[in-house]
């Protein structure tokens, strides 16, 4: 594909449990190194050495999902019931598609989980729901390569 190929409009594509609901916008694809401070000597001198980056939570914005949808059944379960409940993780992937709905890139999120959502409205006639936002934890992530 081509830098060509990337104009016009896109939208996102979340795939968990064999659903699909769609979104406008994400935040929370970066990846970099981070740093860890170690104490090295006396008088608390300290070294600076790579290590980890904290990852942030994966936020997916105005997105339509199906209002029976498991998807829906899955957020309410890990975020409505508190802490005596049992976190059920997923892998997701996200999807970037096109203006034709062809993917022109997508990743995978191992073990992710919902633990914020934000719905706007409910749509009766077309069973459908508005989410302002979903949020995500996870433990990591990697792009998905074409075969």
């Amino acid at each position: 594909m081509t830098n060509a190929d990337y104009s016009g409009p896109f939208y996102l594509e979340l795939v968990i449990i064999g659903e699909h609901a769609v979104f406008q916008d994400a935040m929370g694809l970066t990846t970099g190194s981070g740093e860890e401070t170690v104490i090295t000597g006396p008088g608390s001198k300290s070294s600076h050495l790579p290590g980890p980056e904290p990852q942030p939570n994966l936020v997916l914005y105005k997105g339509i999902i199906k209002s029976e949808s498991p998807l829906l059944k899955w957020f309410e379960a890990c975020t409505d019931l508190g802490l005596n409940s049992k976190i059920n993780p997923k892998n997701v992937k996200l999807n970037l598609l096109d203006v034709n709905g062809m993917a022109c890139c997508s990743w995978i999120f191992h073990n992710a989980y919902p633990v914020k959502y934000s719905v706007v409205n409910l749509n009766n006639a077309n069973k459908e729901i508005a989410v302002s936002s979903i949020e995500f934890a996870y433990t990591n992530w990697a792009r998905v390569t074409k075969d």
